[in-house]
This record gives structure tokens, C-alpha cells and sequence, in this order.
């Protein structure tokens, strides 16, 4: 039954076009699980960037669709962007998983840490995306020591089973269900920034209020959410996305210098 889940809960694009958009600058690195990940890297690395940002990407997506909007987000935040695929999505090795998913996430992170490592790191997850982004800002990375400076979720799930059952979905299987950020919220210790359109068909947007809700009783502080009415889960209006995150780093920035 598990493996029923997963073969919904991930959706890869074609493999064919994501070789044919490979990036010249795409590095890989291997996984824990074995897989080869390729790592994007967006703007330039300078010694004197305080943060980075690792963006993850939704379902149905890889690098090299994606590759514009990194750019776009490097050239607005003015920072360094690191993208990445998951086992199975684009140039990746492997089969889609939760498991193989979040191990690509903490390679990508351990080489992040390994090229910029005084920076601060931002993690962005999109959808499926909030997964591994939850994961890593949760502890999944390195350790309570090396846990993420800030948390940015656009269109987050509760649970891979609660998109489509709801929270009675979420408690009946449980023990078959994927990416429960609900079980991990309430371990982010970070500044959170959470972006829902409020016509989400796809993750209703109670997911987002929900884990906004968990976010603000643990996390450090969280940034005012963005609900975006009358939007859906693709067709979000990327400038004031865009804009909302830029607005939450230069909060972050200055809380930092504060304290």
C-alpha cells in the first residue's frame, strides 16, 4: 500500500526533455542513499554573502524547468541559489521516494554547508517540495548546530494523504502516508514565511494555515503570511511571491543585526 502512495505522491516530468535542458553548470553529488543529484547553482558565491538559498522544487518539475525562476530569485534576493532534483526527476539517478527525496536533500545541504560555510541557509520549498524543506529545517540536516537560518513555504502540504483525504486521511493512514510535515512543524525553530493561494485545488490552503499556525507556537518568529486570494496552486502571481520572500529576508537580516 505504501508503494500505491508513492507512486502517486511523485510525479517526475519526462526524462527525455530534462536531459535535453541540463544546464552547463549543474555539479552532481551522491546521496547517502547512493543516488546522483544534480545540484544548479545560481549567482555568484561571494565570501561575503551571509545567506544562501536552497530552493526545492514541486512535483511534476526538474531543474531545467525551473532554471529561470532560480535565476530570477538570485537576481531579486541578490544571493547565491542552489536547485536540485529528486531521485527519479530529471538527470537524477533513482527511483521517486520519501526517503530517497529527503537524502537528496541533506547531499544538497552538506555541499551548500561545504562551499559557503560561515553563510547562512534559507531553504524554499514549493509544494511537493515543503518535504524536504520541513525535513532539513526540522534537524534533518546536520544536527540541531547546523539547523536552517530561515524557512519559506509556497503552497505547503500537511501530509501527502491529507491532499487528497483530508485530516481524517492524515490519521486513519498514517503509517502508510509521505512528507507529514504536521508531525515535523512543531521541530522548526527558524523564522518561518508561509505563501498560499487561497483557490488551492491541488494542497487546499487549510494546509498552509495549519502548519502556519503550528509554526507560530514553536518557531522563533514567523514572518506574516502571504494568502493570495483567488489563486490557485499554478498559477500564483510570482512578483508578489517573490516580493513577500524578499520582504522576509530583509526582516531576518535585521533581526540578525539586532541580536
Amino acid at each position: 500500500m505504501g508503494a500505491v502512495v508513492t507512486t502517486f505522491a511523485f510525479l517526475p516530468p519526462d526524462r527525455q526533455q530534462a536531459k535535453l535542458k541540463e544546464h552547463a553548470s549543474t555539479v552532481y553529488v551522491t546521496s547517502e542513499a547512493g543516488d546522483s543529484i544534480p545540484i544548479l547553482r545560481v549567482g555568484s558565491l561571494r565570501s561575503h554573502d551571509d545567506l544562501v538559498l536552497i530552493y526545492c522544487h514541486g512535483n511534476a518539475e526538474d531543474l531545467g524547468q525551473i532554471r529561470l525562476l532560480l535565476q530570477d530569485l538570485a537576481d531579486r534576493l541578490n544571493l547565491p541559489v542552489f536547485g536540485f532534483d529528486y531521485p527519479g526527476y530529471g538527470t537524477a539517478s533513482g527511483k521517486p521516494s520519501e526517503a530517497g527525496c529527503f537524502a537528496a536533500a541533506k547531499a544538497v545541504w552538506r555541499h551548500v554547508r561545504g562551499l559557503a560555510p560561515s553563510a547562512r541557509i534559507i531553504l524554499y520549498g514549493r509544494s511537493l517540495g515543503s518535504g524536504p524543506a520541513v525535513h532539513l529545517a526540522a534537524g534533518g540536516a546536520d544536527g540541531e548546530e547546523r539547523r536552517a537560518s530561515g524557512l519559506v513555504l509556497q503552497s505547503p502540504l500537511c501530509s501527502g494523504i491529507g491532499t487528497v483525504l483530508g485530516k481524517p486521511g492524515e490519521v486513519m493512514l498514517k503509517h502508510i502516508d509521505v512528507m507529514r510535515n504536521i508531525d515535523l512543524m512543531a521541530s522548526v525553530r527558524c523564522p518561518v514565511c508561509i505563501i498560499h493561494g487561497t483557490d488551492d485545488g491541488v494542497v487546499p490552503v487549510s494546509h498552509g494555515r495549519r502548519l502556519d499556525a503550528i509554526a507560530r507556537r514553536h518557531a522563533v518568529w514567523t514572518h506574516e503570511p502571504l494568502w493570495l486570494q483567488g489563486y490557485g496552486h499554478n498559477n500564483m502571481p510570482w512578483d508578489q511571491c517573490a516580493n513577500h520572500v524578499e520582504d522576509f529576508l530583509a526582516v531576518l537580516r535585521c533581526t540578525e543585526e539586532e541580536g
